[in-house]
Parts: C-alpha cells; sequence; structure tokens
C-alpha cells in the first residue's frame, strides 16, 4: 500500500479515495472498510439531522469496540478515540449554538486540525502507510465538505 500512497497523485472525492485503496489495504482491515461503508451509506440516506446524529453516535461507539487482528489495533483505537473526543465537543458545540449562545464558528476545523497534527506526527513511525491513507481520506472529506 505503501507504493501506490507515495504515487497516488492529487487527493479524489472521499468516495473515490475509499475505492481506490480498499483493494491494497491488508485483510485485518477489511472488516473496518466494510463496517465503514455500511455506516456511511445509512448516513447518506438518513432524512433527518436526528437520524444522522444517532447513527454517528452508534457507529462511532462500533468502531471503538473494533478488534482488529494487526499489530496496528493500538493505532487505529488511538484514531477513533480522537474522533471521538473531536465528535463529543463538536455535538456540545451545537447544543449550545441551538440554545443562542455565541461559539466559535471555526472550532471544528482547529479540531481536525489537530487530528491531522497527530496523523502527520505519525507518518513516520510504524503507522506511516495507515497515517498516510487517513490524511488522505481527511483531506477528500474536507474537499467534499467544503464544496
Amino acid at each position: 500500500m505503501w507504493t501506490k500512497l507515495k504515487v497516488a497523485g492529487a487527493v479524489q472525492s472521499f468516495d473515490e479515495e475509499l475505492e481506490h485503496f480498499k483493494r491494497w489495504l491488508p485483510p485485518p482491515l477489511s472488516p473496518l472498510l466494510k463496517n465503514f461503508q455500511s455506516w456511511l451509506a445509512r448516513y447518506r440516506q438518513a432524512s433527518t439531522v436526528s437520524e444522522r446524529i444517532k447513527i454517528e453516535q452508534m457507529a462511532l461507539q462500533q468502531f471503538l469496540q473494533l478488534q482488529l487482528k494487526t499489530p496496528e489495533q493500538p493505532f487505529f483505537s488511538e484514531f477513533f478515540r480522537r474522533i471521538e473526543n473531536i465528535y463529543n465537543i463538536s455535538l456540545d458545540t451545537r447544543n449550545t449554538a441551538l440554545q443562542g449562545e455565541l461559539i466559535d464558528p471555526m472550532l471544528e476545523e482547529k479540531l481536525l486540525d489537530e487530528l491531522i497534527t497527530w496523523l502527520q506526527s505519525c507518518r513516520h513511525g510504524a503507522n506511516r502507510e495507515y497515517s498516510t491513507w487517513l490524511l488522505r481520506l481527511l483531506a477528500a472529506w474536507r474537499l467534499d465538505r467544503n464544496s
């Protein structure tokens, strides 16, 4: 997978990035990708914000409990723990905004930047392939979100 990441070129859409790299992920990561794609489909089919929030919460709980049979399990556990933290802060901020209080409109971007910084710090160790792949996915997700 590392070779494919090094020559991947510009970041594509989120769906294209997922599709492009899924065939090079090691078999132990298949449950992660299958679960993610299943939750993503449910999320996209949801018609209300409350349905989407419920789906996000259930998916996050499943990912936090997912046991991969790979040495990278601690890396992925930490990644999802960080996602959970960002998600909870974001949810609290949305609730604060709904109550009419002022919020930092750039808070989510700052939190994502912190996650990206952590992933970048992992790019030179044992998890370089996965951190680079997740960085590409986050960049693609941001690109889709901002377009």
